[in-house]
Parts: C-alpha cells; structure tokens; sequence
C-alpha cells in the first residue's frame, strides 16, 4: 500500500521531469467538458497489450488495410482504407484520458471506453483522428531524443 504509492509518487516525478515539463497536455472536449489527454509509455503498453504491435494498431485506428502477399508479406505502402476499428480507438481514447487524469491529478470522473461508444458528439473517425493526434506527440519526443 504505502510502498506502492511511493512508486507512483517517482514514477510521477519521472514522468513530469522526462516528459512533460514545461508543455501542456492536449484537451479533448466531450459535451463542453475538457479533459486532458496524454499518450505516453503506459499508454502505448496498453495498446500494445491489447493489439500486439504499436503499427498494427496505428493501421486499426486509421482504419488501413495493408496489403499482404501470397507469402503472407505485408505491405504497407499498399492497401485499402476502412472504418477505424472502435474497440481499439476507444480503448485507446480512455487510456489516454486515464493518463492525463493521472499526471493533473484530476479529481473527476472521465467517459468509460463504453461511455465513449455510446456518446453522439463524435463519429467514428474523428474519435480516430483525435487518437492519432496525442499518439503523434510520443513520436515529437522520440525525434527529439534522437537528436540528441
């Protein structure tokens, strides 16, 4: 109990200095209510745990279809686009919710992965673009990283 609040406490602090210091989180609006939302490592293990593949999923959350050969070789400069797949961008879109509660110390409730399939104020593939845009921002530092 207290041991695993102390590891939040440098997991917090890790995150705020590595990550976040000196820039604001992207806020996500749902029926007049901000919420701040954040894409992060936990994120992205999530996502991985759920999908396998951090590029398998971007492709589910655009909706893209890769091609895939007779060998079974996937091509992703060739393929069809879909609808996103809704499991995966609202898995994503609270876990991403979760987060940025978590680094502003919210103290409200955030929309359940089902709350999100169920509002009416977003279709599908805007649900997907907001996604895609606060998952761009892991690839921002990662650049940033390597130009170190």
């Amino acid at each position: 109990a207290a041991s695993d609040v102390y590891k939040r406490q440098i997991q917090k602090g890790v995150h705020e200095i590595m990550i976040f210091e000196s820039r604001e989180l992207p806020v996500f609006t749902l029926y007049d209510v901000d919420y701040p939302v954040c894409c992060d490592l936990i994120v992205l293990e999530k996502i991985q745990d759920k999908v396998g593949d951090i590029l398998v999923a971007e492709d589910k959350i655009r909706g893209y279809v890769p091609s895939v050969d007779a060998d079974g070789v996937v091509d992703r400069t060739i393929g069809t686009f879909t609808v996103p797949d809704v499991d995966i961008v609202c898995s994503a879109l609270n876990w991403m919710l979760e987060e940025g509660k978590y680094l502003t110390d919210g103290e409200y409730e955030i929309p359940s992965t089902d709350d999100l399939k169920r509002q009416d104020e977003y279709g599908i593939t805007e649900l997907a673009l907001v996604v895609l845009r606060v998952l761009r921002t892991v690839r921002i530092h990662w650049k940033k990283v390597q130009n170190l």
